[in-house]
């Protein structure tokens, strides 16, 4: 009988962590699925042309400025512009530039091709 005793002793409390860690992954996994957006569904377009428009403000404000690292701020700025644009084409269903990070003139194509199909900033 004592030996059933210690086997309980060992078992029951290693099968209550393996439940507790269960119902703990349990809970995140489904704790991340409620968080995760829906597939398919970015940004409005009314939000993305707010972006373009807000980027290029930022641009102009930090070109004009003396800021330190200068170079690198409009470095991330135009990189920010261009996933923007991309996104944009995306919204549209159009065929995004591939280039990374787009050249002047892809950029100029791109802001041209969005302008065709309707978009303004």
């Amino acid at each position: 009988m004592s030996v059933l005793i210690g086997y309980a002793a060992i078992l029951v409390p290693a099968a209550m962590v393996w439940a507790a860690l269960k119902a703990l992954r349990w809970w995140s996994e489904s704790a991340a699925t409620r968080r995760a957006p829906v597939a398919g569904h970015g940004p409005s377009l009314e939000r993305l042309v707010d972006d373009l428009r807000r980027i290029e403000r930022e641009y102009v404000r930090v070109e004009r400025s003396d800021l330190p690292a200068r170079a690198a701020r409009l470095r991330a700025l135009n990189l920010a512009y261009d996933d923007t644009l991309r996104a944009c084409c995306h919204a549209l269903q159009l065929p995004e530039p591939s280039e990374r990070p787009l050249s002047g003139v892809a950029r100029l194509r791109t802001e041209a091709e969005l302008a065709q199909h309707g978009l303004e900033w």
